[in-house]
């Protein structure tokens, strides 16, 4: 839904930055999405891979469930950024790990660096 958002100044000031969120794990949605966000110029498209709640990674492979699957959230950040046409940042919110029960540290530390490397290259 759209929050009536506009580049231009509202009152005599704009805040900024403004950023947008976008959620899923369909690249051809996130591409749709990321072109219809782009008349906004939004100051960045932010890719939710952080939210643990279970309504949100609860529904499959979305939110922190992401984290699980690098080569699907950087296939969508690709199609997000294929959608916007222009130099607008993508960023991706993640956490430290998935599971509530951080028993091996080492492995989800592992686990968070590889996900890091994967999508900054």
């Amino acid at each position: 839904r759209w929050l009536g958002y506009t580049h231009e100044p509202l009152r005599g000031h704009t805040e900024h930055p403004v950023v947008l969120q976008l959620g899923g794990a369909d690249p051809e949605a996130m591409r749709q999405a990321a072109a219809l966000a782009a008349p906004y110029q939004y100051d960045a498209i932010n890719l939710n891979c952080g939210c643990p709640s279970e309504r949100v990674s609860g529904r499959g492979c979305f939110g922190a469930q992401l984290m699980r699957s690098p080569e699907v959230v950087e296939q969508l950040v690709l199609a997000i950024r294929e959608g916007l046409a222009d130099s607008t940042p993508v960023t991706v919110k993640c956490r430290i790990g998935v599971d509530e029960k951080l028993e091996d540290v080492e492995t989800s530390y592992e686990t968070l660096t590889h996900f890091v490397r994967r999508l900054s290259e």
